[in-house]
């Protein structure tokens, strides 16, 4: 239903615009460079590039101890990043890794009003994050 592609190959701030299947723009998601290191954060952009929203990680240091126990059996399952996605200002979505032994499962649960495009826009946007996400833990 729709494509993601990075604008660079290789690039710390890499943008990735998203389109639907026919080539329409939706938007894109950018992640944010050396804030990212430390806490996960991603700008969410409009089909004209500007910024409408923003994913960031609820609390830095869970994600920190799931880098480093998400591998011990049973210990690593209980520590489980969450992340907030906003939209002009509101947080409109609440993401989270669901505890799971053998592989990852997210919960993403609606906090605010958004429209069906949005709606489009802030999933798309959510599982390019994963996708990014998934080898710091």
């Amino acid at each position: 239903m729709y494509n993601i592609r990075a604008n660079k190959i290789i690039d710390f701030s890499a943008q990735y615009n998203i389109t639907t299947s026919a080539g329409g723009v939706v938007g894109a998601v950018k992640r944010q460079g050396m804030k990212s290191l430390w806490k996960a954060t991603y700008n969410i952009l409009d089909m004209n590039g500007a910024e409408i929203g923003l994913i960031h990680e609820e609390n830095p240091w869970i994600k920190v101890l799931d880098g480093l126990l998400s591998d011990v059996p049973f210990v690593g399952m209980y520590i489980n990043p969450a992340y907030l996605v906003e939209l002009h200002g509101q947080t409109v979505l609440y993401f989270k890794k669901q505890p799971a032994v053998f592989e990852g499962k997210f919960t993403v649960e609606k906090r605010g009003e958004f429209s069906n495009a949005d709606e489009a826009l802030l999933l798309q946007s959510i599982i390019m994050m994963v996708l990014l996400e998934r080898s710091r833990g």
